[in-house]
């Protein structure tokens, strides 16, 4: 099995150590969900930074998610709600036929904007 993976961003500077961990890891756990079970060929992830909220994207071209309850053991998806909480974001997951669409949508406080520089 072949698969192109493809990343696409703008350099983001993000002085929030917290809310970068949990973006990483729910890019790291939907990046790991789709090759294990989407039979997906092509991959996308994506990073934008959109006024004031970051939208991390994690996109497949594969066979979509089976309902997660009949699925034992089904916890990928359940952390990533966990961490999208964690820092006040919201995970959104479309699912079909051509594939499944991750992303999580995180407001950026002043705080976070004064830190904020991009190249």
């Amino acid at each position: 099995m072949t698969l192109t993976a493809t990343f696409s961003s703008r350099a983001i500077l993000l002085d929030d150590d917290v809310i970068s961990a949990h973006l990483f890891n729910i890019a790291s756990e939907a990046v790991s969900n789709a090759m294990k079970y989407s039979q997906c060929s092509q991959l996308l992830i994506a990073l934008e930074q959109q006024g004031h909220r970051l939208l991390l994207k994690v996109q497949d071209n594969g066979c979509g998610i089976a309902d997660a309850g009949q699925r034992r053991g089904a916890m990928g998806l359940k952390i990533m709600q966990y961490r999208a909480t964690m820092i006040g974001g919201e995970l959104k997951v479309e699912t079909g036929a051509q594939g499944t669409c991750i992303s999580c949508d995180v407001a950026l406080t002043a705080s976070h904007n004064g830190a904020n520089h991009e190249r």
